[in-house]
């Protein structure tokens, strides 16, 4: 197998997947992507392949490296090149995040072979569009995430980055949630790298947030004990998955697939759905604020030192390319 991988550079899900892959995979050479809003990441020191024609830059790139499989994130990059690559006989592997699924390109998406993150992602794209894919979990890299146990709940979390519309971090809810906790609030951080436009009604007491595009996914979850991350959907669930691989306990939202990605501390919500890609709709959960206050309460000054310890097995035995790497390898050699 020469496989050539194809996609961002960025500080998102997409990109991290990439630079992960690039790491453990038998990988031949790599076409990096620009992305107008997702600038590569500050320690990325590859070469990207500019805005135009990128149908001969691809064509070039498959003839220099002799590629025979392709492995891209999200979408193909460019939906012209799944054409290119049958033409040529080249395998096309795509993990679809089910949240940012085009439908339009239907005769594209027949041409890869799919690859679901979740059980539910790979349901729906057999249910709704017909389309057969295989489920593998997105595996981490655990070197970039180093572990630190946690002791005592005294401060959390949240991620809020540049993937999902629709409030996807549910930022009003935390809000409203510390509103009604008042005094027994406990300091809550918001790491944040754009503008959060459900804030502008200001911030309750004891919330803090800092804009920055951190070199390290780890920094994120640096200074925390716990993460709060009531996601009202995930494509894939890395953040869920990151700050357990850190040693944080991870609060989310009773749906699919958080509760899968992040079992133990479940808050309830309100189902329904948000059209994301046009004619594409994702199932939400919006988690009730008052969930959020007595989930938080019950864990302020708590000892979390187990959780934590749980927290990393958990992104360590079923998420880390240790435990994954063979399976995907395996996958991807198929003739």
């Amino acid at each position: 197998m020469r496989l050539g991988l194809v996609g961002w550079a960025s500080d998102t899900g997409v990109g991290m997947e990439l630079r992960d892959a690039l790491r453990y995979l038998p990988v031949t050479a790599v076409f990096y992507l620009d992305h107008p809003g997702k600038p590569p990441s500050i320690d990325f020191k590859g070469k990207t392949q500019g805005s135009s024609n990128l149908l001969p830059k691809m064509n070039a790139f498959l003839e220099e490296n002799q590629i025979d499989t392709i492995l891209s994130w999200e979408t193909p990059g460019v939906w012209e090149f799944p054409a290119l690559w049958q033409a040529k006989g080249i395998r096309w592997f795509c993990v679809a995040h089910y949240d940012w699924f085009a439908p339009k390109q239907i005769p594209a998406w027949k041409m890869a072979r799919i690859i679901a993150p979740f059980g539910q992602a790979g349901l729906g794209l057999r249910m709704i569009y017909g389309l057969e894919s295989t489920t593998l979990s997105v595996p981490v890299d655990l070197e970039r995430l180093p572990f630190r146990e946690r002791h005592k709940a005294e401060r959390f979390v949240t991620v809020y980055g540049h993937g999902g519309p629709g409030d996807r971090r549910s930022i009003v809810q935390l809000m409203e949630a510390w509103r009604l906790m008042g005094d027994q609030a406990p300091p809550l951080l918001i790491r944040a790298q754009k503008v959060i436009k459900e804030l502008e009604g200001g911030l309750p007491a004891n919330v803090t947030v800092h804009f920055e595009n951190l070199l390290k996914a780890s920094d994120l979850y640096a200074d925390s004990d716990v993460a709060l991350l009531p996601s009202k959907y995930e494509g894939v669930g890395l953040s869920l998955i990151e700050a357990q691989a850190c040693g944080l306990p991870v609060i989310t939202t009773d749906m699919e697939p958080m509760r899968s990605i992040a079992p133990d501390y479940l808050v309830s919500g309100d189902v329904g759905k948000i059209e994301i890609m046009q004619h594409h709709w994702v199932a939400t959960c919006t988690a009730h604020p008052a969930a959020i206050a007595e989930k938080v309460k019950a864990f302020v000054h708590q000892d979390i030192s187990e959780a934590s310890r749980m927290a990393r097995f958990r992104a360590q035995e079923k998420f880390s390319w240790a435990v994954l790497k063979d399976q995907w390898i395996s996958f991807l050699e198929q003739p």
